[in-house]
């Protein structure tokens, strides 16, 4: 990602001014932990906390940092809001005690010696430093909120997403939940190819608090048959198959998601198979930023994705230019400010 094409927060981050009803738990916390002695907190009082909703209740992930790979401090499920509180009781390795109310996270552990650990965190907000980034001179608009014609279905015909009245590009309810071959033609895809370029989109992932796994806010990017995953993946892990991932070849550096119901920006940079005589010689490389932060770093992609294992040994790059496909896998993800600039 080039920061001097990507001119940050645009007119088009009015398009914020929609409303959806954002659970008043979820997002991320900061604040400190005194009291605890030890690496690292004898020297860095800083804390981190992540709240997500789930089927049974709510998650609390307690980290010491955001934006990196570290272990839990605790990580606890099933929560209950009760009366506008979540309370917490003996939890984890320090027998945390406490509650969540009013964005403020207020916790304290059992006495060690002549201290104890307390952690106070409040609630804040996230945004990506590309959010309503405006295309750069030379860049092609493939979605500006206003028509679709720079794409077509599966079946060669104008897309049946909806565009919504806030520009937004919401895809189709129209096909069966489970029918695979009816989402394949349902995904939207560029009548035009690419080779080497930096494309922006803007998502956001539904509130689908009751699934699980990959029927949470499922779509994805592709690019040629290399898909990099859309997911609601906010308080997880970051896996292979998770928001972020090259799909099941290679997991986000780290999980920069943001909540459901949250816009969320990708910019990509592609470099194209490159071919000689007939012969590769190069693979495609990748580099995606999540929500303004470097999630993939100049990845070669081996093989496409979705491949069983038996399939990729035979697997023969195709030569560019490729087309751009979202994917219908049968949730109501949004879409808007897709552009994409060839170098």
């Amino acid at each position: 990602m080039n920061a001097k094409k990507i001119a940050a927060a645009s007119a088009l981050a009015a398009l914020c001014a929609c409303s959806f009803a954002l659970d008043g738990f979820v997002g991320e916390y900061k604040g400190e932990i005194r009291g605890q002695k030890g690496y690292p907190y004898d020297n860095n009082f800083e804390m981190r906390a992540q709240i997500s909703k789930h089927k049974d209740g709510y998650k609390l992930r307690l980290i010491p940092e955001l934006l990196k790979r570290c272990e839990n401090e605790l990580l606890i499920s099933a929560l209950k809001d009760e009366g506008g509180k979540i309370a917490i009781d003996s939890a984890g390795k320090w027998k945390l005690s406490g509650e969540i109310s009013n964005g403020e996270i207020r916790l304290e552990g059992e006495r060690m010696g002549k201290t104890k650990p307390v952690i106070t965190l409040k609630k804040f907000e996230r945004k990506s430093e590309t959010l309503g980034a405006k295309p750069p001179k030379g860049a092609v608009a493939l979605f500006d909120g206003s028509n679709a014609d720079e794409w077509l279905n599966g079946r060669g015909l104008p897309p049946a997403w909806e565009i919504t009245a806030d520009g937004a590009w919401l895809v189709s309810k129209k096909n069966a939940a489970n029918d695979d071959e009816k989402r394949k033609e349902q995904s939207v895809r560029t009548k035009r190819g690419f080779t080497n370029f930096t494309l922006h989109l803007e998502f956001m992932t539904p509130d689908l608090n009751q699934k699980e796994g990959q029927a949470r806010g499922n779509s994805g990017v592709f690019i040629g048959p290399y898909e990099t995953q859309i997911l609601d993946s906010f308080g997880g892990e970051g896996y292979w198959n998770d928001c972020g991932a090259i799909y099941r070849i290679l997991p986000p550096q780290v999980n920069a998601s943001l909540p459901p119901q949250t816009w969320q920006t990708y910019d990509i940079d592609f470099q194209g198979a490159v071919f000689e005589g007939g012969k590769l010689v190069k693979r495609p490389v990748i580099t995606v930023y999540l929500n303004g932060v470097k999630i993939q770093e100049n990845v070669e992609i081996p093989h496409g994705t979705s491949l069983k294992q038996a399939d990729r040994k035979n697997f023969r790059h195709p030569a560019p230019p490729y087309k751009i496909t979202l994917q219908d896998h049968g949730d109501p993800v949004r879409f808007r400010n897709i552009w994409i600039l060839e170098k």
